[in-house]
């Protein structure tokens, strides 16, 4: 994969690290990184367990999951929901799911095109890490500065607004930019109009014109890379520990075959 290549990253943060001693913590973290975006089904299995064995744990003594019988006469009642907690829970464990589901069909039949577009469309997502560090950077740069301008919202509030206003140009949120502690202000204004166009103008139709061209690089060799991909799936499946019973019906399988 594309990530796998990025090694100036790799030796910038060990750069940054390097007063605090941190090598250790950056190479197991560039370690699960890389081994996140080359083969993500298994950290998505991982993550999806440890949701489901605390959600396990949190609902097996007192709470059930099941609506109350009054649940249609009495729709604002909190009792008959449960907790928003758990059922938070649950949601994320279905966009796992679906996230799973659809990394999986980079595997199918290339004649379908499917498999070699979705791959096309990952690994251009991952060539995008300069402009996207950038975004992130800036965008939570701005959070801090309207939290810090005494806004009237929690940050968590806070961050929402931001984000509908800057990429979503949503009138709620810009209006809560402009008027960060109830009042409107020059500052305010001026911030909003600067990150405005700093995030929403250029640094967003930069990165679709960089996503745009490296799709269409990775349109142009997509057989190479599918046929790479399903190579390596298929080295990783026959060297993959297993017990020899089931090692020997594999071979059987393939000598059918």
């Amino acid at each position: 994969m594309a990530f796998a290549g990025h090694s100036q990253l790799h030796s910038f943060l060990r750069i940054l690290s390097a007063p605090l001693g941190g090598f250790v913590v950056i190479d197991c973290g560039w370690s699960v990184c890389c081994c996140f975006f080359e083969n993500p089904e298994v950290p998505f299995g991982i993550f999806r367990g440890l949701i489901l064995a605390h959600l396990l744990v949190r609902t097996s003594d007192d709470y059930s999951l099941d609506l109350a019988c009054d649940a249609v006469i009495e729709p604002n009642a909190d009792q008959n929901y449960g907790n928003s907690y758990e059922r938070g829970l649950l949601g994320l464990d279905i966009m796992i799911q679906a996230a799973n589901a659809l990394l999986l069909l980079k595997n199918a039949c290339p004649a379908t095109e499917f498999s070699r577009t979705l791959l096309s469309i990952v690994e251009s997502f991952l060539r995008l890490w300069i402009v996207l560090a950038i975004l992130i950077f800036v965008f939570f740069a701005l959070v801090a500065a309207f939290f810090v301008m005494e806004s009237r919202l929690d940050y968590g509030d806070l961050f929402e607004k931001v984000y509908r206003g800057i990429f979503l140009a949503d009138g709620a949120g810009l209006d809560s930019m402009e008027c960060g502690d109830g009042d409107q202000k020059e500052l305010d204004v001026y911030m909003t109009l600067g990150s405005t166009f700093a995030v929403t103008i250029c640094i967003l139709n930069v990165s679709i014109a960089i996503f745009t061209s490296e799709y269409e690089y990775a349109r142009q060799e997509s057989w190479l890379r599918f046929w790479k991909w399903r190579a390596r799936r298929c080295a990783e499946a026959f060297l993959s520990p297993t017990w020899p019973w089931a090692l020997d019906l594999q071979l059987e399988a393939w000598e059918r075959q």
